[in-house]
Order: structure tokens, then sequence, then C-alpha cells
């Protein structure tokens, strides 16, 4: 069900340590600091249905966490197909 899954993702970040809460949004912890939406996104041909949890990076009302990275100095880029199959 969906109103169980995210509670269920958050309790099991927590448990292994992969997130840390709560924080107060007027009280931040740190100077900078940045929160992500949430979301669920049904999965295809599940019975039960079961749902993925994504987090948005790039979604914020000011500043994303992703504006924090250097676009030069972390630029990334693919080679074509064509030299792949080379």
């Amino acid at each position: 069900m969906s109103s169980e899954t995210l509670p269920a993702f958050i309790q099991r970040k927590l448990e292994i340590d992969h997130i840390i809460s709560p924080f107060s949004l007027y009280n931040p912890p740190i100077k900078n600091f940045m929160i992500n939406p949430l979301g669920l996104v049904k999965k295809h041909d599940t019975n039960p249905l079961e749902y993925w949890v994504i987090t948005q990076h790039l979604a914020s009302h000011s500043a994303s966490v992703n504006d924090g990275i250097d676009k030069y100095e972390f630029r990334i880029s693919f080679d074509t197909l064509k030299y792949a199959v080379k």
C-alpha cells in the first residue's frame, strides 16, 4: 500500500544510517541546509502493487543540491554509439 511505502523506506534508511533525522527547517543543523522532495512511482507488473521511492535532486524553490556541483570541474561526456561499436 502506498501509504506505508514512504514511511517504511525512511525507517529502513534511518536504521542503516543512510540518512539522519529529524531536522527543523526553522533551525537547520548547518547554514546551507537543503532538502529534496521524495515521491513514489508504481512498479510495473507487481502483485500486490509495489512502488519505487524516488528523490528529486534538481527540484528546489531556490537552489538545488546539484547546484553545488561545479559544472566544469565535474563535467561528463559520453562516447557515441559509433565509438562504442568499434
